[in-house]
């Protein structure tokens, strides 16, 4: 998708691949560019502290 709306950097492929939560995205990123594997982990701690404060207020509200 990033391609298709012509975005080249690896900062976005690596930040895209780790907020998507998948490891295996974050690996291929991380094989192709470092500085892509470093977004990709920026993404993937973000995404987990994302998570743990927004579910306890969803599940608070549904109560």
């Amino acid at each position: 998708m990033l391609t298709a709306l012509n975005i080249h950097d690896w900062r976005a492929y690596g930040l895209a691949a780790g907020i998507a939560g998948s490891g295996v995205a974050a690996a291929q990123v991380a094989a192709r560019n470092e500085l892509g594997a470093a977004f990709a982990a920026v993404g993937i701690g973000l995404n987990g502290i994302l998570i743990g404060l927004v579910v306890p207020l969803v599940a608070q509200y549904w109560k």
